[in-house]
């Protein structure tokens, strides 16, 4: 359709004034979020505060050339919106009709006007409420659908508003875009705070090295699951499939290379494991308090029923994994809002020890997690074992299981974790038995897919 854009570049620095808060407030609603390229201009509103732009940002041009090309294209915008673009904007309608519409649609709360007589062309009419409708539905019915992270207005004359109106720059979903420039904390809201949850605990660890330091008696701790998946191939620059990068909680196994000869033993990793995650998300919960305001964010935490030191829990049998404690923990907002986000099991890891952790990568960033191999025999060793075991495994089963989701995103995370690793020839027999696998996943083929599974555990022995 031809219209004109704005782009700015990624680590732009914008300014917004929030009145009477403080620049570490948790937002009411990031979703249509106000700034501007001048501070002076930020300040006239409030407390002064700097943002800085996450990604390149493809603005639309709110011009009266650009709104009457929009209008008049066919695009599909419902005719309230069309109205209201008219009426903030001044496009195509004279100062009177303004004054008009703005009487009916706010009544006394529209203050004083200029009169309804008066012919000249429209100009900027801002209105909060009034903002709030018509760009929310801009955004629904054209911003988004076009691909635009929100709309750059340049400075326009306005009666209304004292003769001018500055210049502003709209931005969708702002926790996607931005970030605030001191610690690189994320925009967000306690609407968005779940979702954003991940990313705030991955910039907290950052820099510590609580969970990736060695602590002796055989004990490693690692990341698992689809959050490690997510991290490793995030380091690597992969754009993540949705069944990846919707990932959310983060999976820690303590884990120890043989079966432990005593209950006293296991209690005693497991005050170990429930310390050292303890005292690290205490930390974090600290690090949400102080960098967002009014979160009141606390720990809860969840011990499940610890098997014995004998009879430890069989989670895995293409790994030998088995599972004597889980401890989960919870983060519980002011509001009463409870979000899952660490798993903890102390296991029985055949052969475990540090040599299984990329550790210049888990250095950096504070999370331990495993070298691809490793990563591979896991979520293989899942995915078979849903097809090849009865108990919790076959739950997971991509066909059949209960929670067959989690047995279709695991597939997905074996599918990009052998793309990333096709240059790696000590894997090629592991690629090679997954590739039959994974094809009679996608076809539904449950006979050919036990078939498969039976061929993918042998060559899983042989991963060391």
């Amino acid at each position: 359709m031809g219209f004109s854009e704005t782009i700015l570049p990624s680590g732009k620095i914008l300014f917004k004034g929030l009145e009477n808060l403080s620049c570490k407030v948790l937002l009411h609603d990031p979703r249509f979020f106000y700034l501007t390229e001048n501070p002076r201009t930020a300040k006239n509103y409030g407390t002064l505060c700097h943002y800085r732009a996450k990604k390149t940002l493809r603005l639309f041009d709110l011009t009266h050339a650009n709104i009457e090309k929009l209008l008049k294209s066919g695009y599909p915008i419902d005719r309230e919106t069309k109205g209201l673009l008219r009426i903030v904007l001044g496009t195509g309608v004279t100062i009177g009709e303004q004054s008009l519409a703005a009487k009916i649609l706010l009544g006394k709360e529209a203050g004083k006007l200029p009169r309804e007589s008066n012919t000249r062309k429209g100009q900027r009419l801002s209105y909060k409420e009034l903002n709030r409708q018509v760009f929310g539905k801009l955004t629904k019915e054209f911003l988004i659908p076009e691909g635009y992270d929100g709309y750059y207005a340049p400075k326009k004359p306005s009666i209304f508003h004292g003769g001018s109106f500055h210049s502003e720059i709209m931005l969708v979903n702002a926790y996607q875009r931005i970030e605030r420039t001191t610690g690189a904390a994320p925009v967000i809201s306690h609407r968005s705070f779940k979702w954003a949850l991940p990313r705030l605990f991955m910039q907290y660890c950052k820099g510590t090295t609580k969970l990736v330091r060695p602590y002796g008696g055989g004990l490693t701790i690692f990341c698992t699951g689809g959050m490690a998946v997510r991290m490793y191939l995030q380091s690597k620059k992969r754009n993540l499939p949705p069944k990846i990068r919707r990932t959310t909680d983060f999976d820690f196994t303590f884990a120890i290379p043989r079966q432990l000869p005593s209950e006293a033993k296991v209690a005693s990793y497991v005050f170990l494991m429930q310390k050292v995650m303890t005292d690290h998300l205490m930390g974090f919960v600290r690090y949400l308090n102080r960098e967002y305001k009014g979160i009141n964010a606390t720990l809860k935490v969840n011990r499940f029923t610890r098997s014995k030191f004998d009879a430890p829990r069989m989670q895995v049998p293409g790994t030998g994994r088995k599972i004597y404690q889980v401890i989960t923990y919870q983060i519980v907002t002011g509001r009463g809002e409870v979000t899952d986000l660490v798993d903890t099991a102390l296991a029985v890891y055949p052969n475990s020890s540090r040599e299984m952790l990329n550790l210049p990568l888990s250095y950096r960033t504070g999370i331990p997690l495993q070298r691809v191999r490793y990563q591979i025999k896991d979520s293989l060793a899942l995915l078979s074992g849903s097809f090849l075991h009865r108990g919790l495994i076959s739950q997971r089963n991509p066909l059949t299981g209960k929670v067959k989701d989690k047995g279709q995103k695991n597939a997905e995370r074996v599918l990009e974790l052998l793309r990333i690793s096709k240059q790696n020839k000590s894997l090629a027999n592991a690629r090679n038995a997954a590739a039959p696998l994974l094809r009679n996943v996608v076809l539904k083929n449950l006979k050919a897919a036990r078939k498969s599974s039976r061929k993918v555990n042998s060559v899983l022995k042989k991963i060391k």
